[in-house]
């Protein structure tokens, strides 16, 4: 066995022996001569190129100005393309096609004054995928227009992204009156994250015409109207049953939060489509529509929108639905997904109201117009003062092979009627297993008789199981 003062002998010695070693690496390390720190040079980046490779035309242009000088040298109908980032405004005099090379390509304004791009009246020109942003508008009588793109021609974007721009009017694009602006493309053009200090935060149009079949309007803001487009007495066509839809998602306004529809002839119809999410301080959250413009949506869905009244939609002017979903949109006040107010006329057809939420009258449809439902389901909305599914105010409600089912108030869980006018259960409506939440409140429907007429409205025959009620005046 060995003894403890041997173990702590040869222990010490080990400790020596690792000192030294120690000591003789770092005298070893120290004669070694110090490596000289080089910086490496950032990278260049690649200088913007425009080739017109048009067949006996063919050129290239390089440096910031290489898009105008490519532009004053071409020929009508020749095709740019375009690689890498260019900087500074251009404007587009001529008939062109500009096209991103391999990898894409950037216009960026850079925040100077001016359009990133402006498309001269008459002149008819396709851009296809580039980005386009950091535009603060070209001014018009005053107010800047069109951050991104100021159209006064004829202009396609196919797969192009016009981003964070900024103007007066129209953040992104600004379509002037007569000018004609369609977006589309197989991956699509979106118009996103603009900002007008006005109205039309994506797109603004003015007396002109849109088409689009494959494109999104989203994250735009507006201090005015039409967080993600202002229509001003033009002709939206927005997407097609036969191509993917166009999406206008997230934008806020006071007004319009995701369109707004305005003038005296202002046209919007959109096929296909998303309206979701979007804000409004005001009314419309998702599409405003004052009178006595004229709103038309087939297959289209208005979904997840606030507002203080027409949370979905506010319209005093004409609204037509088609194979629609207007559901869980949220009003402070009236309407959660559809105010139909004086003056306005809605007629639905194969229309569901899901879901919808007011803090006043009307969960589904607050009314003071005419308003008719064929083939349609009113269920699962609700009201805090009455009018869970419908509520109709001196006017004219038909229901014609339609259904009220699980709405939810403290009066008319199904459907209160106010002020005069008239309701009718026309062919197989009925108006089933709805609450009131206050007893004698009327679950079916509360009116107010006999100021407001029934008509072929049968209690405990097509309104029936209701709560509190199937028909109470």
């Amino acid at each position: 066995m060995t003894h403890p003062k041997q173990l702590a002998a040869a222990a010490s010695r080990t400790v020596r022996a690792h000192k030294a070693r120690s000591l003789a690496l770092a005298a070893g390390l120290a004669a070694i001569p110090a490596l000289a720190f080089v910086p490496v040079a950032a990278a260049t980046p690649p200088v913007c190129t425009v080739k017109d490779i048009t067949p006996g035309h063919k050129a290239t242009y390089t440096g910031p100005g290489a898009l105008p000088s490519a532009i004053t040298a071409a020929v009508a109908g020749n095709t740019l393309k375009v690689w890498y980032t260019c900087t500074g405004d251009s404007t587009v005099t001529k008939n062109l096609t500009i096209t991103a090379g391999g990898g894409g390509a950037t216009l960026n304004g850079t925040g100077t004054a001016g359009s990133v791009v402006t498309v001269d009246a008459g002149v008819t020109a396709t851009i296809n995928g580039l980005d386009i942003t950091g535009g603060t508008g070209n001014v018009h009588g005053g107010t800047t227009v069109g951050g991104g793109i100021d159209n006064e021609g004829n202009l396609t974007l196919t797969n192009d992204s016009v981003f964070k721009n900024t103007a007066g009017d129209g953040g992104g694009v600004f379509n002037d009156a007569g000018a004609k602006l369609n977006l589309g493309g197989k991956t699509g053009t979106s118009v996103n994250d603009n900002t007008a200090t006005s109205d039309g935060g994506g797109i603004y149009n003015y007396k002109g015409t849109v088409t689009s079949t494959n494109a999104e309007a989203n994250h735009n803001t507006a201090a005015a109207g039409g967080g993600g487009i202002f229509n001003s007495d033009g002709t939206l066509w927005l997407g097609s049953r036969f191509t993917s839809g166009t999406s206008v998602n997230w934008n806020t306004a006071p007004d319009g939060g995701g369109i707004q529809n305005d003038g005296t002839v202002a046209h919007l119809t959109m096929d296909n489509g998303q309206v979701n999410h979007n804000s409004a301080t005001g009314v419309g959250g998702g599409i405003d529509n004052p009178g006595p413009n004229t709103v038309t949506l087939l297959d289209t869905s208005v979904k997840w929108n606030a507002a203080i009244s027409g949370a979905g939609v506010y319209s005093s002017g004409k609204l037509s639905l088609t194979n629609d979903a207007i559901s869980w949109n949220t009003a402070s006040m009236w309407g959660g997904g559809i105010l139909n107010d004086v003056g306005g006329t809605l007629t639905a057809y194969g229309v569901t109201l899901r879901g919808n939420k007011a803090a006043n009258v009307g969960g589904g449809l607050a009314s003071n117009g005419a308003a008719t439902f064929w083939n349609s389901l009113v269920t699962g909305n609700s009201s805090k003062v009455g009018g869970g599914g419908l509520y109709s105010y001196n006017a004219a409600l038909k229901l014609n092979d339609s259904a009220v089912t699980y709405n939810t108030a403290p009066f008319g869980g199904g459907i209160y009627a106010w002020g005069g006018g008239s309701v009718a259960l026309y062919h197989f409506s009925f108006v089933n297993h709805n609450t009131a939440t206050v007893k004698g409140g009327g679950g079916g429907i509360y009116y107010d008789f006999p100021v407001t007429k029934l008509i072929n409205v049968h209690a405990g025959v097509n309104v029936r199981f209701n709560k509190n009620g199937n028909v109470v005046s």
